[in-house]
């Protein structure tokens, strides 16, 4: 898969590995342990999660928490330049197939902060289509990344959920959320490690 240059925003993912000693070492309270009355995790769950939630430690909480802001009112120059940046992404999701969203948004580092003035422009170009196919093709690309973005945004929930936990109580976690422990659910997840392992930030 050829991967494109967002502006400061994504990365091209790199290998997948698996949680270091030092990681380890250093979130020692959230590496994956024997559970009360002999439980055990989910194979998945005792696997990713533990690496998860060591590398959220160590960096900034950007990519496991649910950002509820609203775009911001810009100076003209500023809305100017926001706009150039949301018709960047918006030729970006355009190009890409709906499975690739998930990952995209997942390395972006910004896409909490930028996706309400994306919807907004893509609506804002809907109404300026000059052709009925060009509006209804950015009608649905605005249902479909709206939809994709609400559904990260659970799992994002649930990942920080995780995160706040101590591993003892991952059990009890996953009983109330089993019905959103789904494969989509993992795939988001080693996106997230991934996005992770890609930000020099999160490697401090």
């Amino acid at each position: 898969m050829t991967w494109v240059a967002w502006p400061r925003l994504v990365s091209a993912p790199p290998p997948f590995k698996s949680t270091t000693a030092a990681q380890e070492a250093r979130s020692p309270a959230l590496v994956s342990r024997p559970l009360p009355h002999g439980l055990s995790l989910p194979r998945h769950v005792s696997i990713l999660l533990p690496q998860a939630t060591a590398l959220a430690q160590d960096s900034t909480p950007r990519q496991v928490e649910v950002t509820a802001s609203r775009a911001p009112a810009l100076p003209r120059e500023a809305k100017r330049d926001r706009a150039a940046v949301c018709d960047k992404l918006i030729e970006v999701f355009s190009s890409r197939k709906l499975e690739e969203w998930r990952k995209l948004i997942a390395y972006s580092r910004q896409w909490s902060s930028l996706s309400d003035s994306v919807f907004s422009r893509i609506l804002e170009r809907a109404q300026q289509a000059e052709t009925p196919d060009e509006k209804l093709a950015l009608q649905r690309l605005h249902r479909r990344l709206t939809s994709v973005h609400q559904e990260l945004e659970i799992y994002n929930s649930l990942l920080k959920r995780f995160q706040d936990a101590p591993a003892y109580d991952w059990e009890s976690i996953i009983a109330l959320h089993r019905r959103d422990l789904i494969p989509s659910f993992f795939d988001h997840l080693q996106n997230v490690i991934g996005g992770m392992r890609a930000d020099p930030k999160a490697q401090a």
